[in-house]
């Protein structure tokens, strides 16, 4: 079965404020021209970054093995000449008593990732362009 999933960003061409809302409700507001918010590529590190411990947390919890506190760090490269972040880099941190059995079996389970499956392979990804927003557009920071 797919499952369609559907974000988007607006902005009101007035500020520089851009307002995202999920398929789910949740809110998200940038306005990175007044240093609010994160990056585009720092968006991409966190979903990257989540979705690995989302998807290790998952495990544990399949596998009746007690819950662990874990932390995921994601950074990356931004090439300049291609315009593209490269060389992303995800580290997965664990306490220091973790057997080695369950470290594989963890670094294993991270690997499943949704997210990193859907960048790996790489998406296809299209832009288009409609022109039917009308004058009555506009976001509520409210």
């Amino acid at each position: 079965m797919n499952l369609q999933t559907t974000v988007f960003f607006e902005n009101d061409g007035i500020n520089t404020i851009a307002l995202g809302k999920s398929g789910s409700g949740e809110t998200l507001t940038i306005d990175r021209a007044n240093g609010i918010g994160m990056s585009a590529g720092e968006l991409l590190l966190m979903s990257l970054a989540y979705c690995t411990l989302g998807t290790v947390r998952e495990y544990l919890t399949h596998k009746y093995i007690k819950k662990l506190p874990l932390r995921v760090e994601a950074d990356c490269t931004f090439d300049d000449k291609e315009q593209k972040y490269v060389n992303i880099s995800l580290l997965l941190r664990c306490p220091p008593n973790t057997s080695e059995r369950l470290k594989t079996a963890m670094l294993n389970a991270a690997k499943t990732c949704r997210i990193h499956k859907t960048l790996h392979g790489g998406p296809s990804i299209t832009v288009a362009l409609v022109a039917d927003l009308g004058q009555a557009t506009h976001i509520s920071l409210s």
